[in-house]
């Protein structure tokens, strides 16, 4: 997923009516999975060998049962966050990822008074 796909997205487009731009007249209910989750799981599995077909269905299945319930994005200074809550197979889960405006940088937080380096990748 790239950084750029998360701005301006959160859970309240997760309903949202869109213009197409290119006819100006369609409208189309789109969901978060929609937009993010499928055209990277199209993707990934057109570029999976086919000599693993069975290895390929359970992922597949697996891809399908993937629901994102909210993006976020926000920039603090120059840490960019980014946060993704989702639910695979009736697991909840969240996946956050901060990085720098320079992206060879550490992130660093303040916790009881202490610089704290945090992690660029968690997931919960």
């Amino acid at each position: 997923m790239d950084v750029d796909d998360l701005v301006g997205l959160s859970g309240d487009d997760d309903a949202e009516s869109i213009d197409s731009e290119s006819s100006g007249k369609e409208v189309t209910s789109v969901t978060l999975n929609d937009k993010i989750v499928q055209p990277r799981i199209d993707r990934f599995l057109k570029e999976q060998p086919m000599r693993e077909e069975k290895r390929r269905a359970m992922l597949e299945v697996m891809l399908r049962r993937l629901q994102l319930s909210r993006c976020e994005s926000d920039v603090l200074c120059s840490e960019r966050r980014h946060s993704v809550s989702f639910v695979l197979a009736g697991m909840e889960g969240v996946y956050s990822q901060r990085s720098q405006a320079d992206p060879t940088s550490p992130t660093w937080s303040v916790h009881g008074g202490k610089f704290v380096r945090e992690p660029n990748v968690t997931c919960e």
